[in-house]
């Protein structure tokens, strides 16, 4: 397995892309390189596009629901004590996105670029 931090640094030489390289998705594709799955396509609904975060964002319950709905269905187990490499829904500034911790801090982006989080920023996490 690539350590978190390669990783990372390998999706941030990735031009921002709604459906290829949010928040969700790059969470996503590490879950599937660590355990073989990608919890988006176990839930049966991929965001591949543009218009997929959209409709995603516009539902009723939101991104953190939908992120919810994702990983409870996704088979992951919660966790109160994230180690590195685990996943959370995670509140950076006035955002609420998906994150990979690093061990140190929680590691996400958007269209402005990259977002760190202190470790206890999780509303909750995942071990990966």
């Amino acid at each position: 397995m690539i350590p978190v931090q390669d990783y990372i640094s390998r999706e941030m030489a990735k031009p921002y892309r709604d459906g290829e390289t949010d928040c969700c998705n790059t969470a996503d594709r590490w879950v599937l390189l660590c355990k073989g799955f990608s919890p988006l396509s176990r839930f049966g609904r991929p965001v591949k596009r543009s218009e997929d975060v959209q409709e995603w964002l516009s539902e009723r319950w939101g991104m953190a629901g939908g992120v919810l709905r994702v990983m409870r269905v996704s088979g992951l187990p919660r966790t109160k004590e994230p180690t590195p490499g685990d996943v959370g829904l995670v509140k950076i500034r006035k955002e609420i996105c998906m994150a990979i911790f690093t061990g140190k801090v929680w590691f996400s982006r958007n269209e402005r670029g990259i977002m760190l989080a202190k470790a206890d920023s999780f509303i909750r996490a995942w071990s990966v």
